[in-house]
């Protein structure tokens, strides 16, 4: 046993995250950790490492078992190097070198002194601490990072390559038990591919949150954070699916003999309640109905309902209607709802909206970035922009974005970038900016409205709230830089529809979104008739958007 929760019990303010929750974790399980966005998936990490303490029940891990666990922002420790970092991970590596580097510098004659220098000298030669930090160079530059990248603050690095750094922290830790949060985020194609690789091989512990459904498929085991409890299924997310949609299927009909009960029990209540002048016998029978009608409404209440497209597709026509009245609201329905107000885009004349011709861009004179780039996007099509991290994809999203928007920000070497007149653009970024951590949700909207010089006010706050899956009266009052991926992936949701666009770029739009949302969202995009022009590395996005591929840099499969 690596780690045992029993009756974990916590709420934040007013929301119940977990009651009485229990899990346990064995020796090499691979445990894919899914659920809803704001369940507490990352909280429950911060516990088990004893970061947050608030909490009731016990946590327990076997005395000499390492856990480490993976950072998903580096505001605390941006200014340390790379490989600083991960030697920081390395069991006894910086205490064992404090020592030797003490003594050595000291030139000390003590012999107690020498004894432990000695014991150092041993066990860091043991441990083979000596070529360490070489081992680290090596894999490091296997990620892609370069010497002088590994040597830089780590603040200076791209999201995807602060996951490389985050999983070399794993491999060189020796963790018994792995803890990693989000790892293919931002990562390209090539490096989730290699992490895909290692998290196959690993012979250890590890729990990975996730909804990325490719690093799914390699689990033994899935754990979902529902209804305030964990949830087990064994297998890979295939059979997650299968193991979901039966359960579903059974916690919809338990709800529906909940929901007769409660009506059956207030019509007897009434019933008597009708006869109370015929005497005391009456007023029992009510009290009798009321009580089982009270504890009915309690024992009620509607859980999470999720099943994936295919397997509802493989059901009859009864059991999905009845699907559809009582699943989960997820983000995507409001999605298609909100892209359907772009009827409003007059589709008259000439359908193009961007044309690029001859682009060359580079940031010096020496290195040409992007070069000779055409492209023509018309309404309705959808390019989909592919490469490695850093060979020019969100500078080239950036070019045709300030372009946009008038700005001289960035001067080309060559060629042209021109939007039609009629183009109405809105942008989903993979991260909300920094400038705005100290707004509220609801003064985050208010803004970018009147950015946009679009219409706010209190009523259409608490709808588009509502609307995005926040609580309208809980919500509106947090702060940017306590909320969740989840969360400020909706808020880039939000930002991207105000103006009804006709043309959409999307960074990595299914990062921190959910299993149903992701999936909700995908059908919305299907259907949206506006163009869209994205950057994904998730292989199940990319099969149900489609499109035209641009490729970026060289291509190594």
């Amino acid at each position: 046993m690596l780690l045992s929760i029993s009756n974990l019990t916590k709420s934040i303010g007013a929301k119940d995250l977990y009651k009485e929750l229990t899990l346990n974790i064995d020796d090499n399980d691979k445990v894919g950790f899914i659920g809803r966005n704001g369940t507490g998936k990352t909280t429950l990490f911060r516990i088990v490492m004893g970061e947050d303490k608030d909490f009731k029940g016990s946590i327990s891990i076997p005395n000499g078992k390492v856990v480490v666990q993976t950072e998903q922002e580096h505001s605390l420790n941006g200014d340390i190097t790379p490989l600083e970092y991960v030697l920081s991970a390395v069991p006894k590596y910086k205490e064992l070198k404090k020592i030797i580097t003490n003594y050595e510098e000291s030139g000390s004659s003590d012999v107690e002194a020498i004894g432990i220098y000695t014991d150092a000298v041993m066990q860091f030669s043991e441990f083979g601490y000596y070529t360490i930090e070489d081992e680290i160079l090596l894999e490091l530059d296997s990620f892609g990072l370069t010497l002088e990248q590994v040597i830089s603050p780590i603040k200076k690095l791209s999201g995807g390559e602060k996951r490389f750094v985050e999983l070399a922290k794993v491999i060189f830790s020796n963790a018994d038990l792995a803890l990693i949060d989000e790892p293919t985020n931002h990562m390209d194609y090539i490096g989730k591919s290699k992490f895909i690789e290692w998290l196959a091989g690993y012979k250890k512990g590890v729990i990975v949150i996730t909804h990325d459904r490719d690093v799914l498929q390699v689990v033994n085991k899935i754990i979902e954070l529902s209804n305030h409890k964990i949830k087990v299924f064994k297998g890979s997310y295939e059979d997650y699916l299968s193991q979901n949609a039966n359960n579903t299927l059974t916690s919809i009909r338990k709800y529906q003999e909940g929901l007769k009960l409660i009506e059956q029990y207030k019509a007897q209540m009434l019933t008597f309640q009708a006869k109370i002048s015929y005497g005391g016998s009456a007023i029992a029978q009510r009290d009798k109905f009321k009580r089982l009608w009270e504890d009915a409404k309690a024992n009620t209440v509607k859980p999470s309902f999720w099943i994936d497209e295919e397997s509802l597709g493989n059901m009859d026509e009864e059991i999905t209607d009845t699907y559809e009245t009582y699943k989960s609201r997820a983000l995507g329905m409001n999605l298609k709802s909100d892209f359907k107000s772009n009827s409003k885009v007059r589709k008259i004349g000439n359908l193009e909206l961007l044309k690029v011709e001859n682009l060359s861009f580079g940031y010096t004179k020496d290195k040409i970035l992007l070069n000779d780039i055409d492209l023509t996007i018309a309404y309705g099509d959808r390019l989909h922009i592919k490469g490695r991290n850093g060979v020019g994809k969100s500078t080239f999203l950036k070019l045709l974005i300030e372009k946009y928007l008038g700005s001289d920000k960035y001067k080309l070497k060559a060629g042209s970038i021109e939007w039609a007149p009629k183009a109405v653009l809105g942008v989903y970024e993979q991260e909300v900016g920094t400038k705005y951590f100290e707004y509220t949700l609801e003064t985050y909207i208010y803004e970018i409205y009147a950015i946009n010089k679009a219409e706010m006010n209190d009523q259409k706050m608490r709808r588009i709230l509502s609307q995005y899956l926040f609580d309208p009266v809980i919500d509106k009052t947090l702060q940017i830089k306590h909320a969740s991926g989840g969360q400020k992936a909706r808020l880039q949701i939000i930002k991207m529809l105000v103006n009804n666009p006709n043309i959409i770029i999307l960074d990595e739009p299914t990062n921190h979104l959910d299993l149903p949302s992701i999936e909700e969202t995908e059908k919305a995009l299907i259907d949206y008739e506006g163009a869209i022009i994205y950057v994904s590395h998730d292989k199940a996005f990319v099969s149900k958007i489609g499109g035209e591929v641009m490729s970026f840099g060289i291509e190594k499969e």
